[in-house]
């Protein structure tokens, strides 16, 4: 998975929220194993701000997760938004058709 440093950044939170919510935690619980508060949990994983790099490594640590398996999450998470982006492409193409079959029912139409 390679991917610019912009999008990492945007499945930073989407990660850390799944990397979470897998182990069943709420984010007091994770909020109370690394001593922070659940508001800057909330706020990593809304994406308002991300984590310091010790504090990353806490959370990784309370998750039970090494880099490995967290670039496994992040993988999942990119995944995730590629078949997001397939599934909206995919409706535009499927309105386009839509209306280009209806233009030549029209057209069917006008030369009869």
């Amino acid at each position: 998975m390679l991917c610019d440093a912009d999008t990492h950044m945007a499945m930073l939170p989407k990660a850390l929220k799944r990397a979470r919510e897998q182990l069943g935690l709420t984010d007091y619980q994770v909020a109370e194993k690394i001593r922070s508060s659940p508001s800057v949990i909330q706020g990593w994983e809304s994406g308002r701000n991300l984590p310091q790099f010790s504090y990353f490594l806490m959370a990784l640590e309370a998750y039970g997760l090494d880099f490995a398996s967290f670039h496994q999450i992040l993988a999942e998470v990119y995944a995730d938004m590629q078949l997001g982006e397939i599934r909206r492409r995919m409706e535009q193409i499927e309105e386009k058709l839509k209306a280009i079959q209806q233009q030549h029912s029209v057209d069917a139409k006008a030369a009869t």
